[in-house]
């Protein structure tokens, strides 16, 4: 189904105790900079999306030393994700960046990812996987991402600073992943965000992995895209 479809959803158990650890973590952080700046304590959601509207560059701050968190990088390198990347072949996974969390709110300001492939931005081996992990349930009403299966296939489309060109339209598929789960797409898949309509902040947590056994990526002298400009070059489609 990978192979066809361009990405799967697996069960990652062993890994709940550490996002959870994780999910405990983002509350604290917040707490911290709001307090230290004036703010109201938080200790949830709701608390979250008030920060964010009464003080934007602090909860933005928050964010930005989340992102250094000892436990987002325990993440990264948990043997379930080595174990996931075996499975698809890989000789050598590296990440290709730093992990992420992101922090989706439900507010009318929220950043839409459009149609694009992650290849695009991240230009590393030809197998390159996108790891999402959902610190909640995530379904339609929280913005579930929403991909277009087989896109994979095609290499890359021709984009504007990786946001593909309108010419081309695609049929998108809804992906709900729960709690304890994770999504695994090819990097060259196409997907773009969905719309969080609910009252619960989406946090998720990206891994981006390539592999050095590549021989493509090894020809192309294992380029590692620091200034994460998007990538120029795409096949004929």
């Amino acid at each position: 189904m990978y192979n066809e479809n361009g990405y799967f959803i697996a069960p990652i158990p062993n890994i709940v105790p550490l996002l959870e650890e994780l999910r405990a973590e983002i509350y604290e952080v917040f707490n911290i900079v709001s307090l230290s700046s004036g703010g109201n304590e938080i200790k949830n959601d709701f608390d979250v999306i008030n920060f964010r509207n009464t003080n934007q560059p602090k909860q933005h701050q928050a964010v930005k030393h989340l992102w250094g968190s000892a436990k987002l990088f325990s993440i990264a390198g948990h043997d379930v994700f080595a174990e996931i990347l075996d499975s698809l072949g890989f000789v050598r996974p590296v990440l290709e960046l730093p992990p992420l969390l992101r922090c989706d709110m439900p507010i009318k300001e929220q950043i839409i990812f459009e149609k694009h492939q992650d290849y695009a931005y991240n230009i590393g081996s030809d197998n390159s996987v996108t790891v999402w992990i959902p610190l909640q349930n995530t379904d339609e009403s929280t913005g579930a991402l929403l991909v277009a299966p087989g896109t994979h296939l095609k290499g890359v489309y021709p984009n504007k600073q990786g946001i593909i060109t309108d010419e081309f339209q695609f049929e998108f598929k809804s992906c709900p992943v729960n709690f304890g789960e994770a999504l695994i797409f090819n990097q060259k898949l196409v997907h773009q965000s969905g719309v969080n309509t609910s009252k619960q902040i989406r946090f998720s947590v990206q891994l981006r992995f390539s592999d050095l056994g590549c021989s493509q990526y090894a020809q192309r002298g294992y380029p590692i895209n620091h200034k994460l400009t998007t990538e120029s070059y795409f096949k004929e489609i």
